[in-house]
């Protein structure tokens, strides 16, 4: 046998040698696998199963969470309109703050001003307390001034009735006496002058007679009167004239005689002699045929 042949031979035995491994492990693959295939089999029935199982959860998540969602929509809804309500609700209340925050500042300053204004009203009313009670001190020293005054015045009206008593009767006299002694000068004038005696005296005026100047000329001091003829005085006619005072008759003062030199009826015009030198007249000074009228 050659080498060759020796060679394939060899060659030969291995291959059979392989052939027979190969088949072997052939088998033992095959019943390998089988066992392998039930085994997987197994697990892939049981793992669709469990897909199932757990697609149906899924689905049933599935349906819970879409009955979520839409239950969450409705919610997330109704919190939406709820919360635009509130939102309105906080638009208003703010501004109803707004308002109240006006108006506590305005009733701020109105507490203010009439806390201020309080305040002056308490001065004022310490002031017009001070005032009152000065006031009354003042009434108090006013009254008794007042009984001072009266008890004054009630000695001075009798000492007053008591002068113008004297007063009266001094005049009486002094008219009497004015009286007599014009008689006597017109009587001695007669005696003297070349007048003739057969002139009459003028005639007394009327006892009640009484009138006012009119006017003055101091120059001269001739009088004119509203009284004339009418009303009884005469010329030669001596009357008292005096100014009073209507508010005070205390300040009334006696200023003198008229002399009448002439006569119309309805006035007249005669010299002054005032009882006092410097005295002079006024439009509107009384004249009187009498100072007590009797």
């Amino acid at each position: 046998m050659t080498t060759i042949g020796k060679i394939l031979a060899f060659m030969n035995l291995v291959f059979s040698v392989g052939t027979v491994a190969f088949i072997a492990i052939v088998y033992s693959t095959r019943v390998n696998w089988k066992t392998e295939y039930e085994r997987i089999r197994k697990t892939a029935l049981t793992l669709e199963a469990t897909y199932k199982e757990a697609e149906l959860r899924h689905k049933n998540d599935l349906a819970s969470k879409d009955e979520e969602i839409n239950s969450n929509k409705a919610a997330s809804i109704d919190v939406k309109n709820r919360l635009d309500v509130a939102l309105q609700e906080v638009k208003d209340l703010k501004g109803k703050l707004n308002v109240q925050e006006t108006t506590t500042q305005a009733e701020t300053l109105n507490q203010g001003i009439l806390k201020k204004e309080v305040e002056r009203l308490q001065q004022e009313r310490g002031r017009l307390k001070a005032e009152n009670e000065q006031i009354a001190m003042n009434l108090i020293e006013a009254r008794n001034e007042l009984n001072a005054q009266r008890k004054l015045t009630v000695a001075s009206e009798s000492n007053f009735k008591s002068s113008q008593f004297r007063n009266e009767t001094l005049l009486q006299q002094v008219e009497k006496l004015t009286k007599e002694l014009l008689i006597l000068q017109q009587n001695s004038t007669n005696n003297t002058a070349n007048a003739s005696v057969l002139t009459p005296l003028a005639p007394p005026p009327p006892k009640d007679l009484r009138g006012m100047v009119k006017e003055y000329d101091a120059k001269y001091q001739n009088a004119e009167l509203n009284i004339g003829q009418n009303q009884g005085l005469s010329v030669g006619n001596k009357l008292d004239v005096f100014r009073v005072d209507a508010k005070n008759a205390r300040n009334s003062v006696y200023l003198g005689t008229i002399l009448v030199k002439r006569v119309q009826s309805d006035r007249s015009v005669g010299k002054f002699e005032p009882a006092i030198s410097g005295k002079t007249l006024m439009p509107g000074d009384q004249v009187s045929s009498s100072l007590t009228g009797k």
